[in-house]
């Protein structure tokens, strides 16, 4: 059976994060997803780190030479089985009810033409503390047009 959501992580050298960042996907309350690791040829214990974990839901992929990051991030979508896509960095983390409250929002028929669902996000440091919060597209609810999002995203001049 295909999963809900494919949550691609692509890495290159992200062994120092990529433990919490596996931790947190396998912490979600919505638990229909697969999660695939696209490594890049990283050169330090990235692939071994990833291969540790022993959860039926993660796919480990190793490119045969190095992608680059969009060539990367291109693959590890490529690769997805499921209805939705979680794109995350593997020196990111997923609160965890974080799919469960997009693919609440995906399923609403109230909302059959969202495309994106985006949340404030927390930018913490190496230990976990909160240095501050990233409001997203926004500080307001609701839906946004296409011309809207990419709008504010180029003001913004970072991944909103």
């Amino acid at each position: 059976m295909k999963p809900k959501t494919s949550i691609c992580i692509p890495v290159f050298n992200g062994e120092s994060y990529i433990g919490t960042c596996l931790e947190s996907c396998l912490s979600q309350s919505d638990t229909d997803f697969e999660v695939i690791v696209a490594d890049d040829c990283s050169t330090d214990r990235t692939l071994e780190v990833v291969r540790g974990y022993c959860d039926g839901r993660i796919r480990v992929v190793r490119n045969r030479n190095n992608l680059g990051a969009i060539g990367n991030w291109n693959y590890a979508i490529s690769l997805v089985c499921g209805k939705y896509v979680q794109l995350l960095c593997a020196d990111d983390f997923l609160y965890p009810s974080c799919l469960e409250k997009k693919t609440r929002i995906l399923e609403d028929r109230k909302f059959a033409t969202v495309q994106l669902v985006s949340a404030k996000r927390d930018l913490v440091d190496d230990r976990g503390k909160r240095l501050f919060t990233i409001p997203g597209f926004g500080r307001e609810e609701g839906m946004l047009s296409s011309k809207q999002v990419m709008r504010r995203t180029i003001r913004a001049g970072t991944n909103l």
